[in-house]
């Protein structure tokens, strides 16, 4: 990412969310220690606040300045979940405003949910990004085929496999 070649990234949790956020976290550190602009997408959390965000968007109940809100140094564009307790699926709405944040930013990280949850992903289904399946544990052959199969039937055709990083702890 640092290079430039990959501009989105789509995190998706194969397993435990908190991989997910995990890996997340270390990439978006990564980025902005770099100095670069970066946009962040929560399209997963859930969490319903008094800010506008995606999920207003999706439902037409906010324009896309409403639910991109900026850090005072400008280096940080932030959506959140929004308003709303779900997203609605038919829109396309985050798509745009995912290409949109891409003309603003250097890079742009989209937490969309577990990949079982099939209608959050497929909001940026055929987004020109790279998705990241984030699994708990390596995966044997069969599964990681099965994985991104099902990927790219949802219009991923850069996707990638990461297996969450665990801390180590010294218990005495």
């Amino acid at each position: 990412m640092r290079s430039g070649r990959e501009r989105l990234v789509i995190l998706s949790a194969l397993g435990d969310d908190a991989d997910c956020a995990s890996a997340g976290k270390l990439l978006l550190d990564d980025v902005m220690s770099a100095g670069m602009r970066v946009g962040v997408v929560d399209a997963d959390s859930k969490i319903v606040s008094k800010n506008r965000g995606i999920s207003d968007l999706a439902a037409d109940m906010a324009e896309f300045g409403e639910v991109v809100f900026s850090s005072d140094e400008g280096d940080l564009f932030e959506v959140y979940w929004g308003t709303m307790p779900t997203i609605a699926g038919h829109s396309k709405k985050p798509l745009t405003l995912i290409e949109a944040l891409g003309d603003i930013c250097e890079i742009v990280v989209v937490f969309a949910g577990r990949a079982d949850a099939k209608a959050g992903l497929s909001l940026f289904s055929g987004a020109d990004g790279a998705l990241v399946l984030v699994s708990s544990s390596p995966m044997d052959a069969a599964a990681k085929k099965v994985a991104l199969g099902e990927a790219a039937a949802l219009g991923f055709m850069r996707s990638r496999l990461v297996v969450a990083s665990r801390q180590k702890t010294d218990v005495a």
